[in-house]
């Protein structure tokens, strides 16, 4: 059943729009830069839902878990090519070296090329992608689900 929009829900769709842009960013790759402002959303949300009705309060609330989970998500996908920064440095300071004091810079690296690392660049590399696109997936379909629960006026 419909229920009138009064004006203590428009800050609500708003905030389902808000997460539908952050999402979006995601999903092209630019959603990192958004991680603090998600953070600052999610307290924001936890405010308004402070003396709303019923309805109102339970999506914002809601809205503050959908950002501060993004958020921790994120961010523990973001570890896995932190893990592989020590490697990514000796390999690159063993480019620049065989290039630079090798007298067969070709040779040199085709022998110690075993030794550089790529394999673990590549699992690092190809963990925190898979963990990016399942995170944004997942927030995808959790905000699509919580969205339509709003446009009938269910609650969160």
């Amino acid at each position: 059943m419909n229920t009138p929009v009064n004006a203590d829900a428009t800050p609500v769709t708003i905030g389902y729009i808000v997460a539908a842009a952050i999402v979006a960013a995601l999903w092209l790759g630019v959603g990192i830069l958004l991680l603090p402002v998600m953070a600052v959303i999610a307290l924001l949300h936890w405010w308004a839902a402070a003396g709303q009705e019923a309805l109102v309060a339970s999506h914002h609330r809601w809205l503050g878990r959908h950002h501060a989970l993004s958020v921790l998500a994120l961010l523990f996908v973001l570890v896995a090519p932190l893990a592989a920064l020590p490697t990514l440095f000796t390999s690159a300071m063993t480019v620049l070296n065989t290039l630079a004091y090798a007298p067969h810079p070709a040779e040199t690296l085709a022998a110690a090329w075993p030794e550089l690392g790529i394999g673990t660049l590549m699992l690092a590399v190809f963990i925190a992608t898979a963990g990016w696109l399942l995170v944004t997936l997942w927030l995808s379909i959790r905000l699509v689900r919580r969205w339509l629960r709003w446009a009938d006026r269910r609650p969160a």
